[in-house]
């Protein structure tokens, strides 16, 4: 069996025994529910202590002075590394030296945090006894759940992007360090998670173009913004997708139409799940 685990779930559960956990990262998020972030960070740590086999990420700081001598590393995108035995050397997959396999030829793991998946899968299936070349091969037939950042249509030179799971800002990030070389036109809004957000966009913001923000959060992003980036209120999603089609249109070269919001949902949809697919549908009636 292989569970994914909200922290709402670890923070509570009495009876865990788990063969194998994995904690990828961990970054401010669910606060109102954890009440701080040494809360949210002992409910992440809460499935390590309960696993015989444990695997962390290198660059999670929060986890790794902690867990370092009793958990096997993986290391993302560095070039030398004293760590780790599994390992990303510009998108190639090493295992103790020797390459499993180029990332970047998997269509549907798509950007450096998708590596990073793929290693911790790579990890698990090596340690239970898979063969390498079999990891590798089914890594390339792995599909992507939907709305996070799946391609939704192409017209011309843009790029429809939906990324409506991304309800952080460390989530959004990862979507905009995916698509560098593109102008990026991106639709922001919703109900703030009341986070910082320059820690984690700030380094991505050179390749935005605009910003189109809707939902409950406008007035709140719109001061974040000021100065650093054009932003647009455009009240609805509807709204900031015509906007930002319009704009992209004017550009020459590749251009992404990127939904990324940055926040829940709740404030104009049921979920996640329904603002991505309100999205597609219109994306799917552009002309």
């Amino acid at each position: 069996y292989v569970f994914e685990m909200s922290s709402y779930e670890l923070a509570i559960s009495k009876y865990m025994n788990f063969d194998t956990c994995c904690v990828l990262n961990i970054e401010p998020d669910h606060l109102e529910n954890h009440g701080n972030f040494k809360n949210y960070i002992a409910a992440k740590h809460n499935g390590l202590d309960h696993a015989k086999y444990k695997i962390i990420s290198y660059e999670d700081k929060n986890t790794f002075e902690k867990y370092r001598d009793t958990a096997d590393v993986i290391i993302s995108d560095r070039e030398k590394n004293t760590e780790s035995d599994i390992y990303i050397v510009e998108r190639i997959l090493m295992d103790k030296g020797k390459v499993i396999c180029d990332l970047s030829t998997f269509s549907e793991l798509r950007g450096q945090h998708n590596h990073q998946n793929a290693a911790f899968a790579y990890a698990v299936c090596e340690h239970i006894g898979i063969f390498p070349k079999e990891i590798a091969r089914y890594m390339g037939s792995f599909k992507a759940l939907p709305y996070r950042m799946n391609i939704v249509k192409k017209i011309g030179e843009i790029l429809f992007i939906n990324d409506s799971k991304a309800t952080n800002p460390d989530s959004s990030a990862k979507a905009l360090g995916t698509y560098i070389g593109y102008k990026i036109f991106w639709l922001v809004g919703g109900r703030s998670k009341k986070t910082d957000i320059h820690k984690s966009i700030d380094r991505h913001i050179g390749s935005v173009y605009k910003i189109y923000l809707f939902g409950e959060s406008m007035d709140e992003f719109e001061e974040a913004f000021r100065g650093l980036k054009e932003t647009v209120r455009c009240e609805t999603m509807d709204n900031a997708l015509q906007m930002a089609y319009a704009d992209a249109s004017a550009e020459s070269g590749p251009s992404a139409v990127l939904l990324s919001p940055m926040c829940a949902s709740f404030d104009q949809f049921e979920n996640y799940k329904a603002r991505g697919e309100y999205f597609n549908k219109l994306v799917n009636e552009l002309e």
